[in-house]
C-alpha cells in the first residue's frame, strides 16, 4: 500500500509539472525575448520532472499509472513544437530584416562619389 500510494504521489507532481510547463508555454506573447524567457523558467521544472523520473524508475509504476502524465506530456511537446517554430520563423524575419537594413548601407554607398587619386593643391596661385 505505501508504494502504492508513493507512486500517486509522484504522479500527481509530475502531473503538476507538466501543466506548469504546459502553462508557462501558453503564456507566451509572441516575441522572441518572451519566448527565451519561458524557455529559460522551464528549464526549473524540466529539472523538478527529471527528479521525480527517478523517483519512479524505482517503484513499479505501469503504464496505467502514467497515462495521464504521458497525454499531458504530448500536449507540453506539441505546445513547445509550436512556440520553437514560432521562434524560428521570427529569427528568419529578423535575419531578413538584418540583411535588407545591410542593402540599404549598399545603396546609399553606391551614390557616394568616392575619390581616390590625391591632388595638388597650389596656393600661389
Amino acid at each position: 500500500m505505501g508504494a502504492t500510494l508513493n507512486i500517486k504521489e509522484l504522479t500527481n507532481k509530475k502531473e503538476q509539472l507538466l501543466d506548469q510547463l504546459h502553462d508557462n508555454i501558453r503564456s507566451w506573447d509572441g516575441t522572441i525575448e518572451s519566448g527565451v524567457s519561458v524557455i529559460e523558467g522551464n528549464q526549473y521544472i524540466i529539472g523538478e520532472i527529471e527528479l521525480v523520473n527517478k523517483e519512479l524508475s524505482k517503484t513499479n509504476a505501469g503504464a496505467e499509472d502514467l497515462s495521464i502524465c504521458n497525454e499531458k506530456l504530448i500536449k507540453v511537446a506539441e505546445a513547445f513544437q509550436n512556440l520553437t517554430t514560432n521562434l524560428e520563423e521570427l529569427k528568419k524575419t529578423l535575419l531578413e530584416e538584418k540583411k535588407s537594413l545591410g542593402r540599404k548601407d549598399e545603396v546609399v554607398e553606391s551614390y557616394i562619389e568616392k575619390r581616390n587619386e590625391t591632388f595638388f593643391i597650389n596656393r600661389n596661385v
